[in-house]
């Protein structure tokens, strides 16, 4: 009995210190992190407004990336920041040192009462402006490192390597570290703390976004520190760039290196040669490129190769940024529509009746895959009947556009089909058919050169307005300002016009929808909303050849409307059907005659 007790004894004893040791370590790891968010706003803030680093005199890269190599629970960031700011202040000395009164300011966050920062309190020009506010709640800073953060940034100054072009994209130029294929633990910290900074300061639609991006770095940090893996690691950073909540952030990796973990290598053989469309969360066969395969169109598909779709979509969504629910539905249609395989593949078909395992063999190539998403037919517009034109702006080129107006300058009614994404000179060539003179579309804020974090409204607002061909190709290419207009004689449009649109709508497709609710003035939008994700894309390299893309301008309407994660939102909305596919019939054309013939524009 006495025994017995000793082994109890010590096995409780053994268990009491198991307990300890794991509350430990998990309390050890915690507080790294902490640290490891400290540190990566401390890390951007310098990297953004210390001139030493972005005049390129010290490599801020390679200082963090030796401090992570050694980094353990005894680390100090507030030792590494401070010996950081010397090194740096030792190569570009502050100019001058902020007053205890403008501190104070920093620590209720309301720096823009500083006279060196005080244009930030103009509103209007500067709508956007970046946040400090962690510098005083952080507690892993001393005081006297706070001053000397909040000191840097009000020294910063503009550098000419940090201006935008023509008040567009930034030029933010990145080591991608191409010799780390699967990056070491530092360099994928690295990667995090680029990405992170890079969003919290030059990605203007932060507020529309699902999770506030200041919770996101702690959140992320775990999922970073752990993935040793080519894969995990491309995951990772899907992952952060979905929480952006903007479709056009995209993850770009090495092909040779890039693999999907459900749908196998890259590099395969054949497409699959059915195209796909979600309907009421289902999916449908929506096209088959392949004659004898046309049986299938119109069927219902619940699993590819046996793994089901909704799961699949649920794990897409976790991975890839979309600005909305129809952005999402759009690009897994699309991603499902791009499997690829070598020797066969396999659909789960679902009726009333039963379900069925169907294999296939039969492929198509890639240029067949992408030609099908595509509208052959040339021109891109015809008559419908008598009264109503048809153009394609979604396909047509600029000399197009001419001639269909020319040609239905008579019609009582116009459809512009605009699902799809515009060529940016045809985009031009609409606004003279409906006025003589410029309208205005569109409103941007841009990222500040000056200071980082900072956007700044544009002076002139988007009108699109070119009186030709010529003088438009002149425009594009920055040789004549937009402001500058020519007499137009062009005979307007005096007919009733039906835009179409779906969620094969983004950016420029927007912007044209844009246009055309300023220039029409018989308009009618007809379909379903569209992505809502527009501004110029921006990119930045990480650590391992990856290439990470974003919106750069916050893109509005020229009330200050938003179009960011709400799109263009139909007057009326078309509901499809898969029996539309099964009988190749175009519900989107149907209802805009259905509309032209209620609103007496008939044969």
């Amino acid at each position: 009995m006495k025994f017995l007790k000793c082994m109890v004894l010590l096995f409780m004893i053994a268990i009491s210190h198991g307990i300890q040791a794991c509350g430990s370590d998990s309390t050890s790891k915690k507080e790294m992190d902490h640290k490891l968010v400290t540190l990566c706003r401390a890390w951007g803030v310098l990297k953004y407004y210390h001139p030493a680093v972005y005049e390129g005199l010290v490599d801020w890269d390679q200082e963090l990336l030796t401090f992570l190599e050694h980094f353990s629970p005894q680390s100090s960031v507030e030792v590494f920041l401070t010996e950081a700011l010397d090194k740096l202040d030792s190569a570009v000395a502050p100019k001058k040192f902020i007053t205890k009164e403008e501190f104070a300011y920093f620590t209720c966050n309301q720096y823009r009462r500083i006279d060196k920062l005080n244009f930030l309190s103009d509103s209007i020009a500067y709508p956007i402006t970046p946040d400090f506010d962690w510098i005083r709640l952080d507690e892993n800073l001393s005081s006297r490192l706070k001053f000397r953060l909040c000191n840097t940034i009000v020294n910063s100054t503009s550098y000419k390597k940090r201006r935008p072009s023509k008040k567009i994209i930034l030029n933010l130029k990145e080591n991608p570290y191409p010799d780390q294929s699967t990056p070491e633990l530092p360099h994928r910290i690295l990667a995090l703390f680029r990405y992170w900074n890079v969003i919290n300061y030059y990605f203007p639609y932060k507020d529309y976004m699902d999770q506030p991006w200041d919770s996101i770095i702690a959140d992320e940090m775990d999922v970073f520190w752990n993935a040793d893996s080519r894969v995990t690691y491309i995951n990772a950073i899907g992952e952060i760039s979905a929480k952006t909540n903007d479709s056009h952030s995209t993850v770009r990796a090495l092909p040779q290196a890039s693999k999907s973990a459900i749908s196998g290598p890259v590099k395969a053989a054949k497409f699959m040669p059915f195209n796909f469309r979600e309907i009421d969360s289902k999916f449908y066969i929506s096209k088959s490129l392949r004659p004898e395969l046309n049986g299938y169109v119109g069927s219902e598909v619940v699993a590819v190769n046996q793994v089901q779709l909704d799961d699949w979509k649920r794990l897409y969504s976790k991975l890839h940024a979309c600005s909305t629910p129809q952005a999402l539905a759009n690009h897994f249609d699309h991603m499902i529509s791009m499997i690829q395989f070598q020797d066969t593949f396999s659909l789960t078909l679902v009726n009333e009746k039963d379900k069925r395992h169907v294999s296939f063999t039969q492929g198509v190539s890639g240029l067949e895959k992408i030609n099908s998403n595509y509208n052959d037919s040339v021109p891109h517009y015809k008559f419908i009947n008598d009264s109503i034109g048809y153009l394609n702006i979604a396909e047509a080129r600029s000399g197009e556009v001419q001639k269909a107006f020319k040609l239905f300058r008579k019609t009582k009614g116009l459809i512009i089909d605009l699902r799809g994404y515009p060529e940016g000179l045809a985009i031009q060539m609409l606004p003279k058919h409906f006025s003589r003179i410029p309208v205005n579309s569109a409103e941007y804020y841009y990222p500040s050169f000056r200071f980082p974090g900072a956007f700044k409204k544009a002076k002139e607002q988007e009108n699109y307005f070119v009186e030709n061909r010529f003088l438009g190709v002149i425009k594009v290419l920055g040789l004549l300002p937009y402001e500058k207009v020519f007499p137009t004689f062009n005979k307007m449009y005096q007919g009733q016009v039906a835009i179409l649109i779906n969620n094969e709508a983004i950016s420029a497709a927007e912007t044209t929808a844009m246009i055309l609710k300023a220039y029409c003035k018989n308009e009618i939008f007809i379909g379903q909303p569209t992505m809502g994700a527009n501004g110029n894309i921006a990119f930045v390299d990480l650590p391992g050849s990856v290439k990470v893309s974003y919106s750069s301008l916050h893109w509005h309407y020229p009330d200050g409307t938003r179009l960011q994660r709400i799109g263009i939102i139909p007057d009326i909305l078309v509901e499809e059907s898969p029996v539309d596919f099964i009988n190749q019939k175009d519900p989107f054309i149907e209802s805009a005659v259905g509309w032209f013939q209620q609103t007496n524009v008939k044969d």
